[in-house]
């Protein structure tokens, strides 16, 4: 079944620069003066307007020359009932066809006679000739007869477009021939990955996008080089290269800027308005390559450069790049794609998922703008520093997008990445050529001109400076960082934006150890942390080289407090590992160990490890697993050259070869009441400065709680205070709610009848803890635990017992 009929368009007629050609985008006429003179190329000028005087009709002066040609015009013919195309085609120079009225036969001259055009244009068609060439045979006559009254055979019809039917048009494109006007625009065009600018011709397929999109930089170069022309003495001799230049240019031009007025000066009138907006239609103007644009990435705007636009069925697919910072820390350029669905009518640029940066920062004042820029250098300070301490709030960037509230470390390179969570924020990496970085010519100053991305390819921030990031580097930096959330020990991509320096704390409560192990502990602090040259005792290289300190003593006395307290003070990152962390196999457990203190030295963080008897348990020829471990914490810590804190509440328990490895031991004894009621004032203190207006203990509950007998009885530890004060808070709030007369925002107080209703519960299962094991914590400690908690009464009863034995009598 024939295909019907369908209507044809005509290619655009080369416009007459005699008339003055309008910018769209300036309103302001291009002068066509320096392509009204100058010397001519025959034929080709007369018929598209390059010269307005006719070249001398001589026999002499063309003899042994071929005419010089602007536009070639062709259509290549698809023959309907064949589909093997283009089985033919026709051509005419100058002229462009006129496909509606089918134009007539033109006597193409042979392929060698042929002048090289400026530029050609083609356009395919389809035709269907079967009934012309019956008509063609019906006209020529069933015989033609000789001279001799022989009968000529039938001729075949030649094929022509006025032999032909047209079916349909097909896609038209253009044949840049000129090696001068190729020069042009591969000096203008500097980013273009999509168009192809390389080889002797060069094809470019309408609506010329390329050429539309450097259209008003072609224009600049053309009245540059008229000007030039202008100003120099003409050449008698003949045309010179500059000369050919400017008229092959302004051949392109002219044919151009019909096609600019009538498609682009919409286009432009549109995104000048107060609110820009575009059709769906005209994306492929809106988003240039090699322009900057804001691109909404995972719900978060991000900096790119627009690399490619392809138009599919009912979508445009936008490619675009990013620099980002993988895990070999060195920052390049990274390709993602977006796809824009096709919409009715006008839509607001700023209601798109990309939006060109110069649109977007005429709207909000460049707001935005500033913003990344910023949000780079935070960037920068992470990749510059290798890693940064600091603090975090907002959701993770990852698969789950998981709330975190702490401390963290932002990484330059995650070397545990198989730990790495799930994340959409990748992107493929872009295969840049490596000679991106070739320079070339100007065609109007000679001067050499490197392409316009050449400093974006790669940075290392370890071998380069930090000043080779200019504004718009940051602009495009990726904002997802790879960094270790401290308070859960896990890896996470978060975003810089959401981090912070940690604040410099206000109040420290007092770790209730004494003076003089305060100091040793800050001594030996500031030694592992500030000192660049440290020192070690040891004569074996690396050996000995950090700083082990046991902290021993009943639970809740604050024994995990003071290392907490420390890293605060001395604002060092602290890694706190259980056994959850470790694990408690001998295959495993060195490798654990290993990376532990891998992170800990390269962050310069201090190291806790709670409930260390777990590890250091005293060996037993019976348990060789246990020996095993013993020996594997041993190897480590040997070599490990940070602050490790280890807290143990079963000290009588630790294998003896570990106790001779400890630099200092650190007994923190039970809580009298005078530390309870420090501790008590100071958990007061905290709710004042945090919940001021929202929650109060009483003057009467405050005097309760560190005054009366009953809750003097029950000899809270630390631990067990904070949890009792937790709680009483709770029953002030839960009863304040059921009041009926409550209103939300109501200042809640917490009386001394919560704090007792807490006393009481307390004592009560101590008393059945009690009952069960028949004896008090004291004995258990010394009997079970490897403890004696009543060493300090002791200890006070030996020192004067030497006191008086080292009396003179």
């Amino acid at each position: 079944m024939a295909a019907p009929l369908v209507a044809v368009r005509q290619p655009a007629e080369p416009p007459n620069l005699e008339e003055k050609i309008h910018s769209p985008a300036t309103d302001q006429p291009l002068d066509p003066k320096g392509l009204e003179s100058g010397p001519s190329m025959g034929s080709a000028n007369e018929t598209s307007g390059l010269s307005k005087n006719k070249p001398q009709d001589t026999a002499e002066a063309t003899k042994g020359e071929k005419k010089s040609v602007g536009i070639r015009y062709r259509v290549e013919c698809d023959e309907y009932s064949v589909r093997c195309g283009p089985q033919w085609s026709e051509e005419q120079d100058d002229v462009p066809f006129d496909l509606e009225s089918q134009g007539l036969e033109s006597e193409s001259p042979d392929d060698n006679d042929k002048p090289s055009p400026v530029l050609e244009v083609i356009t395919s068609v389809n035709v269907d000739s079967r009934r012309h060439d019956r008509r063609m045979r019906d006209d020529a006559g069933s015989d033609d007869v000789s001279d001799t009254g022989s009968v000529v055979e039938d001729r075949q019809p030649k094929r022509s477009l006025k032999t032909t039917s047209i079916r349909s048009l097909g896609p038209t494109r253009m044949e840049i021939h000129s090696p001068l006007l190729l020069q042009v625009i591969r000096d203008v065009v500097d980013y273009y990955p999509t168009q192809n600018l390389t080889g002797d011709v060069v094809t470019v397929h309408e609506p010329y996008w390329v050429l539309v999109h450097y259209y008003p930089e072609l224009k600049k170069i053309y009245q540059a080089l008229v000007e030039e022309q202008e100003d120099s003495v003409a050449d008698s001799s003949g045309e010179d290269e500059r000369t050919k230049k400017k008229n092959h240019l302004g051949v392109l031009l002219k044919f151009l800027t019909p096609h600019f007025e009538q498609h682009v000066s919409p286009i432009d009138r549109r995104l000048a308005k107060t609110t820009p907006t575009v059709k769906w239609e005209d994306i492929w103007y809106l988003l240039k390559p090699g322009e900057f644009a804001y691109c909404l990435f995972q719900k978060t705007w991000i900096g790119c450069v627009i690399q490619s636009v392809v138009v599919n069925q009912d979508d445009w697919e936008v490619g675009y790049w990013v620099l980002d910072h993988p895990l070999e820390n060195c920052i390049q350029r990274a390709r993602g794609k977006l796809s824009i669905k096709s919409f009715e009518g006008e839509q607001a640029v700023a209601s798109l998922s990309i939006i060109p940066r110069h649109v977007f920062d005429r709207l909000d004042g460049g707001e935005l703008r500033e913003k990344l820029e910023k949000r780079g250098e935070k960037v920068c300070n992470v990749l510059w520093k290798r890693h940064q301490y600091l603090y975090y709030k907002g959701t993770s960037m990852d698969d789950n997008d998981r709330l975190y509230d702490g401390p963290i470390i932002a990484e330059s390179e995650n070397r545990s990445n198989d730990s790495l969570p799930g994340t959409k924020w990748t992107f493929e990496e872009d295969d840049i050529p490596k000679d991106d970085d070739f320079v070339r010519m100007d065609v109007t100053g000679g001067r050499k001109i490197r392409p316009k991305f050449a400093d974006f390819m790669s940075i290392d921030p370890v071998e380069d400076p930090r000043s080779k990031m200019t504004k718009d580097h940051l602009f495009l930096l990726c904002p997802a960082i790879i960094s270790f959330a401290l308070k859960t020990k896990e890896w996470h991509v978060y975003n810089v934006e959401n981090m912070r320096e940690l604040q410099e704390p206000k109040y420290i409560p007092d770790t209730h150890i004494g003076d003089e192990n305060l100091d040793i502990i800050n001594a030996l602090s500031y030694r592992q942390i500030h000192s660049k040259d440290k020192w070690s005792a040891d004569f074996i290289k690396d050996k000995g080289e950090g700083v082990v300190v046991l902290l021993h003593g009943p639970p809740g006395v604050g024994k995990t407090y003071t290392v907490e307290s420390t890293a605060v003070a001395t604002r060092r990152p602290l890694i706190s590992l259980t056994l959850a962390d470790i694990g408690t196999k001998e295959e495993n457990i060195e490798n654990e160990l290993g990376n532990w203190f891998d992170l800990a030295h390269r962050w310069q963080s201090i190291l806790l490890i709670d409930e260390a008897d777990i590890f250091l348990e005293r060996r037993m020829h019976t348990d060789m697993g246990r020996n095993g471990v013993v020996s594997a914490f041993l190897r480590k810590t040997e070599y490990f050259g940070g602050l490790l804190f280890l807290t143990t509440n079963r000290v009588g328990h630790i294998d003896e070869a570990f106790l001779s490895r400890v630099h200092v031991v650190i007994y923190l004894p039970p809580l009298d009441d005078d530390k309870r009621k420090s501790i008590w004032q100071s958990f007061f203190k905290k709710l004042k400065d945090e919940r001021k207006g929202k929650i109060r203990v009483t003057p009467k509950a405050q005097s309760f709680v560190v005054e009366n007998a009953e809750v003097l009885e029950v000899k809270w530890n630390g631990r067990e205070i904070r949890n009792a004060f937790q709680t009483a808070i709770a029953l002030a709030e839960y009863e304040s709610s059921r009041r009926s007369d409550f209103e939300e925002g109501e200042e809640i107080l917490v009386e001394p009848e919560h704090f007792q209703r807490v006393v009481r519960m307390s004592k009560r299962f101590h008393a059945y803890i009690d009952d069960i094991k028949k004896d008090d914590e004291v004995y258990r400690a010394r009997n079970y635990y490897g403890r004696s908690d009543r060493w300090e009464e002791i200890e006070k009863t030996t020192m004067q017992e030497v006191r008086h034995l080292a009396m003179p009598r």
